[in-house]
C-alpha cells in the first residue's frame, strides 16, 4: 500500500513540475506562477519535494514488502 501512495505522490510531484516548466499565459489558464513571481521557486521546491518524499515512501513500502532476509 505504501509504494502506492509513494507512487502517486512522486507522480503528483513530477506532473507539477512539468506543469511548471511549459507554462505559458498566452495559451494557458493554469493558475501556476511565472519564474519572474516569488512563489514560483517555493512552488518548485515544493514540487522536488514532493518527488522526493514520494520515492522515499515508495522505496520503503517496497522494502517492508520484502521482508527480513
Amino acid at each position: 500500500m505504501r509504494t502506492n501512495i509513494g507512487s502517486a505522490t512522486a507522480l503528483f510531484g513530477m506532473a507539477w513540475i512539468v506543469a511548471l516548466m511549459n507554462y505559458d499565459p498566452k495559451r494557458s489558464t493554469l493558475l501556476i506562477p511565472q519564474p519572474d513571481e516569488p512563489n514560483y521557486y517555493l512552488n518548485l521546491l515544493v514540487a522536488v519535494g514532493l518527488v522526493a518524499l514520494g520515492l522515499l515512501v515508495g522505496l520503503s513500502g517496497q522494502a517492508d514488502r520484502r521482508g527480513p532476509h
